[in-house]
């Protein structure tokens, strides 16, 4: 692996290029949006829904779903910010912001990207009308428009309609996938035991197949790529990318600051089973089992009990086993893509120089 940990500087340019044309095809979807659903004929409350809509895609954003699925198309059909990669890019960052609004009411979040998430904007909006359960049900809604909201997306980009058929048949097989590993997250909670390898495996269903795999099949799909081996290849190098990202991902939601988007308490205080956890439950001693049980799942844990935490973890050695896990597998990652053979040697040293950043990034 090499021992950079930053991106170069033309590959940070290429993301940085696509990250910002993403977020303007972004804005000129969501203004140009109300009028193709003829939003005036619409309530009040559909409005609202889909200003929230808007104002949660469009908050700031790394865009590397977007970015991967619009970077893989363009790589294959030998183009640069074309109409199709933007609007495949579009269909990346809806469904996103749908699967990330149910996920916030089921984890009862208070914030994404440091503003309230949609549930928490409809109590705001609707203070004093619905409670926390109607919120939740209005977010839930949201979020399951997005998702439809998407599909017209893709089925308006102009390719074969075979092509948009395979990259539908992918994007959503890889979306149920992501949803199996949401299942098995929420059943991972405290009292429930979990081994290591169950842990590793809601990696691969959760993430892996969310951030990684299904942006690249996308790309591949719709630029007519066919060759079922193809599609396994980059599986094998988006699944050991993806339980990377989470293991480091599971360290910053501890470790990390603010900037991460969601306050610090809210993985200890979901109850939320990652290797960190995992590892003390099988390798501390009885005080610091005991301790970490007490503020695993307790809603009420502050910062001071953070701190604590972030002691236990130290002292057990889970944070030097979460790291290792997080490079071993970004390590695997890389070596795999020698075997990639649908992506171009261009791309597969962008995606090896983001792996690498994934697993030292702070935010």
């Amino acid at each position: 692996m090499p021992a950079t940990t930053a991106p170069s500087q033309q590959s940070l340019a290429v993301f940085e290029t696509y990250k910002q044309a993403i977020n303007q095809s972004l804005e000129s979807y969501f203004k140009t949006l109300p009028a193709s659903l003829d939003a005036n004929q619409l309530p009040t409350v559909c409005q609202r829904a889909l200003d929230l809509m808007a104002e949660y895609t469009l908050r700031p954003g790394k865009r590397v779903r977007g970015a991967l699925a619009a970077l893989a198309y363009d790589h294959i059909t030998g183009q640069q910010l074309s109409a199709n990669g933007q609007k495949l890019a579009i269909v990346m960052e809806l469904l996103q912001s749908y699967i990330l609004i149910v996920d916030d009411v089921t984890d009862k979040s208070d914030f994404r990207r440091g503003e309230p998430t949609v549930h928490r904007r409809y109590e705001q909006l609707y203070k004093g009308k619905v409670g926390e359960r109607e919120a939740e049900q209005l977010a839930f809604y949201t979020g399951m428009i997005l998702g439809h909201l998407s599909n017209l997306v893709l089925l308006g980009v102009a390719e074969p309609m075979e092509h948009i058929l395979q990259a539908f048949n992918h994007i959503h097989a890889n979306v149920v996938t992501t949803g199996f590993g949401q299942l098995e997250d929420l059943m991972q909670e405290i009292g429930r035991a979990a081994t290591r390898e169950e842990i590793i495996r809601k990696y691969a269903l959760k993430t892996s197949h969310y951030t990684f795999i299904n942006p690249l099949h996308a790309g591949m799909a719709m630029a007519g790529v066919s060759d079922d081996s193809a599609y396994k290849q980059v599986a094998t190098f988006g699944e050991a990318a993806g339980i990377a990202f989470q293991a480091h991902d599971d360290y910053l939601g501890v470790f990390g600051g603010e900037e991460t988007g969601k306050p610090v308490t809210d993985d200890i205080a979901e109850g939320k089973l990652t290797v960190l956890t995992q590892y003390v439950l099988t390798n501390g001693t009885p005080e610091d089992v005991g301790k970490l049980r007490s503020y695993l799942g307790n809603p009420s844990i502050d910062v001071k009990a953070i701190a604590e935490v972030r002691s236990i973890f130290d002292r057990t050695g889970a944070t030097m086993e979460a790291r290792r896990v997080a490079k071993q597998y970004a390590e695997r990652a890389i070596k795999s893509l020698e075997a990639v053979t649908a992506l171009d040697e261009r791309l597969k040293k962008l995606l090896a120089e983001l792996i690498i950043y994934s697993v030292n990034r702070e935010s």
